[in-house]
């Protein structure tokens, strides 16, 4: 899809590093996300009216497993975005159809049990400049391949567009390539709001090292219990200091 840089061997493709939405060469491979729909076959990466479809974690991992987790999460996530209506087998492909088949319990009648179709967003790690782990997500849009038959084009685009409008809200943890910057500064707020239990937030803020950022003793206290917060008086130190402190009794006594 996108040429390897020199020296590489198989692969299925180079992105640039770091990937901004105004790149030359990620500009050669974008199309829109309703001719892209055209074809039963991925070629490019889609793109709608403003914006590329490549979205990519607000947050680092410092190893491959929790970077995993999250991307197991995310597709969990938007796959369950969409419900189904009615047992199998069902009489018509619905929403999460579209997406990828087979369904575990949830067959198509009329079509067999070898149909096959692959899910089109592609998930991707890689190293940002300060050499930590952030996820990749981004969408190769196609019509459903042959000979599983023509699914309606227009459904296609809804179910599509609502998975892109699930994946661009703040609090899933991504963030589309070319939108303005999250806030690092103010992440540790969101996860705040995902849950609201307070014993699931320490671990939501501490986990990752994005999790406390700018969320001091200090600021948590004044957010959690607005009312009751006062900020500390600066009193200059009555401390003084008079040398070196004095050894203590069981130091003392192995230096005798």
């Amino acid at each position: 899809m996108l040429p390897l840089p020199a020296g590489e061997g198989r692969g299925e493709g180079f992105l640039p590093e770091p990937l901004t939405a105004q790149h030359p060469l990620l500009g050669s491979v974008l199309r829109d996300l309703r001719e892209c729909l055209n074809l039963d076959w991925p070629h490019a990466i889609g793109k709608d009216a403003t914006r590329p479809l490549i979205w990519e974690s607000a947050e680092m991992f410092g190893n491959w497993q929790d970077a995993m987790k999250f991307l197991a999460r995310t597709k969990i996530g938007f796959r369950t975005h969409l419900k189904f209506n009615g047992g199998q087998p069902h009489p018509q492909p619905q929403e999460r159809h579209m997406l990828a088949y087979p369904v575990t319990n949830h067959s198509v009648q009329g079509w067999n049990r070898d149909a096959r179709l692959a899910n089109q967003l592609r998930f991707k790690l890689f190293r940002d400049t300060g050499k930590q782990l952030r996820a990749r997500i981004y969408h190769t849009p196609h019509h459903s391949p042959l000979p599983m038959g023509k699914l309606d084009q227009a459904a296609q685009l809804a179910v599509w567009q609502s998975i892109h409008g699930w994946l661009d809200e703040k609090t899933h943890g991504l963030q589309r390539l070319g939108a303005r910057p999250m806030n690092m500064q103010n992440l540790w707020l969101a996860k705040l709001r995902v849950d609201p239990r307070p014993r699931r937030k320490s671990p939501a803020l501490m986990r990752d090292p994005a999790g406390h950022e700018g969320g001091t003793v200090r600021a948590l206290r004044q957010t959690l219990f607005r009312r009751a917060y006062r900020p500390p008086s600066r009193r200059p130190s009555s401390r003084v200091t008079t040398g070196p402190r004095p050894p203590t009794d069981h130091v003392w006594r192995r230096r005798r």
